[in-house]
């Protein structure tokens, strides 16, 4: 189907506070919000939308990237909080693939259009180097295709789930990324990131769901293993990426 027409009134958000570049939405969940962009990403950390001090912040683009979208690869932040709002929901991907079906898709209104994309992993990482090797998967640049497709199998290897949706070497991303409860993955300051990719031009935007299954050679992080006593992924030990199920033929799009 058609990508319906921007629908907020970015005019009045704009005379709340410039820097509203857009609203992002997950169906089915409680994220719903204007989307900001500073000049660093310190900006909104602890400021909402309104300019007030705030606890909870606001949702937010890197800064390295242009309001219509970084090439490639467009990063979004927001806190996870105790009272369920921001990005909190996106934790409840870390439950079971349940939750993954329910939310499979996500809409970004900006100034400019209104996009449509389908997640295709759902990763966990550490962010203290204590905790094992770190994986960037904040990039904002890449040399070539190769190196683009490179990162993508190693997303599809940290994934959660295996998806039913294919990514090829001139698709654009959008990941959105929030901090993890300890309870769900065993360490402190972790980062969960939801990761989609833009729907193509004429393509549906429906996922096959349930074709979203566990990925049963998952590598998490290394502090996720010795937290629990359990043997680490061989990847530990090989720096050998598993390879990942080519969905390009289950993909109905």
């Amino acid at each position: 189907p058609a990508v319906p027409p921007v629908t907020m009134d970015f005019d009045a958000l704009a005379e709340i506070n410039g820097d509203i570049i857009g609203w992002i939405t997950i169906p089915d969940t409680n994220i719903s919000y204007p989307l900001l962009q500073g000049e660093s990403n310190d900006t909104y950390l602890r400021t909402a939308y309104n300019f007030q001090p705030s606890r909870m912040g606001s949702i937010f683009m890197d800064f390295r990237c242009s309001a219509d979208l970084c090439d490639r690869h467009t990063i979004i932040y927001g806190h996870n909080m105790y009272d369920s709002s921001m990005f909190s929901g996106l934790n409840r991907f870390t439950i079971n693939r349940n939750y993954a079906r329910q939310a499979a898709t996500l809409t970004m209104e900006t100034l400019f259009d209104t996009y449509e994309y389908k997640v295709f992993a759902v990763i966990v990482v550490n962010n203290d180097p204590d905790d094992g090797p770190r994986f960037n998967y904040l990039r904002t640049t890449f040399y070539s295709d190769d190196d683009f497709l490179s990162y993508i199998d190693e997303i599809r290897a940290r994934s959660l789930y295996d998806y039913p949706v294919d990514v090829q070497a001139d698709d654009e991303l959008l990941v959105l990324s929030t901090c993890t409860a300890q309870s769900q993955v065993h360490f402190d300051d972790g980062r969960l990131a939801v990761i989609a990719r833009k729907v193509r031009p004429g393509e549906s935007s429906s996922v096959n769901t349930s074709s979203i299954v566990d990925n049963e050679d998952v590598i998490m992080p290394l502090a996720w293993y010795l937290n629990q006593n359990l043997a680490p992924h061989e990847y530990y030990e090989t720096g050998d990426i598993p390879n990942t199920t080519d969905p390009s033929t289950t993909d109905p799009g």
